[in-house]
């Protein structure tokens, strides 16, 4: 029996306005008066992700930044996982150099690069008119992007922070709609050790510490719990979400999963916008 539960959030438990369904919200209602843990296993930043879950009213332990960091109901934060500041110089130097948008999320804020926002605007003009849906996201994303970095961080940029101590990186993010480029630029972050590379979109990578994986946080959380890994069920549809696949007895993957998530899936649900997490929930739960 299923008695531990974690939901990506991006491509799984949204849809592709952003929002929890009401089939979903119920579902996991559900199941958490059935006496099952449900938790949120997100590459989101820890703001990024109660904006959405405070409109159901989810409380349940939340595993964020890819597992760098693990927060209980009750608000305390049991995991903290930084990338040492060696790895991070690293990392900026070969993301400057491959020309690519990028971010690091820290403590306090997100943090993107000086020259971000035009990297992706020369990106857009060359997508007008070849690709009007990615020219419209890409649009959206440097819009929301402006607005909501710069309020947060003052100005600074992550350049501005390299220099300085007391900021933590939890991840950095690089993004590029030129896939070639991005995968040499991805290619060279794979090559620097002690980190983990993974992928939420096929126009980014993340970089998180070795230690910074949502397969390890979902398997310290079920022994925090005391959860057999072989009662634990994962939902996910995307790189990041392989590591707690590997690890979890019930890995269901989302019906709009790539290709590589699915082959190492027990099951494949239902898509993000058929309510498939309600679906493995009920499958596997009950209703």
């Amino acid at each position: 029996m299923v008695k531990l539960i974690a939901i990506d959030m991006d491509g799984t438990l949204l849809d592709h306005e952003g929002r929890v369904s009401e089939a979903n919200r119920q579902a996991i209602a559900a199941a958490q008066a059935k006496g099952v843990v449900v938790a949120i296993a997100t590459g989101r930043s820890y703001h990024g992700a109660r904006r959405v879950l405070d409109e159901i009213e989810f409380m349940g332990p939340l595993i964020y930044l890819n597992g760098a960091c693990t927060q209980l109901p009750d608000g305390e934060l049991v995991e903290e996982i930084f990338m040492p500041p060696g790895k991070v110089d690293e990392l900026a130097h070969l993301l400057k150099d491959g020309g690519t948008y990028y971010e690091f999320y820290t403590r306090d804020g997100i943090y993107r690069n000086r020259d971000g926002i035009e990297i992706i605007k020369a990106e857009m003009d060359k997508l007008e008119h070849v690709d009007t849906s990615l020219h419209q996201w890409l649009e959206s994303f440097t819009e929301r992007r402006r607005n909501r970095i710069e309020d947060r961080v003052k100005g600074r940029y992550a350049e501005d922070i390299l220099a300085d101590p007391s900021i933590g990186i939890y991840k950095a993010v690089a993004l590029s709609s030129d896939l070639p480029k991005l995968k040499r630029v991805r290619q060279r972050a794979e090559a620097v050790s002690g980190v983990a590379v993974s992928a939420s979109s096929v126009y980014n990578f993340e970089v998180n510490d070795q230690k910074a994986q949502k397969g390890i946080a979902v398997q310290k959380l079920a022994e925090r719990y005391g959860v057999p890994m072989q009662e634990v069920m994962v939902i996910g549809d995307n790189q990041n979400d392989r590591s707690m696949m590997k690890v979890a007895g019930v890995p269901v993957a989302m019906g709009n999963a790539e290709d590589e998530v699915k082959q190492i899936c027990r099951f494949v649900t239902k898509t993000n916008t058929e309510n498939g997490v309600a679906h493995a929930i009920h499958k596997f739960v009950g209703d």
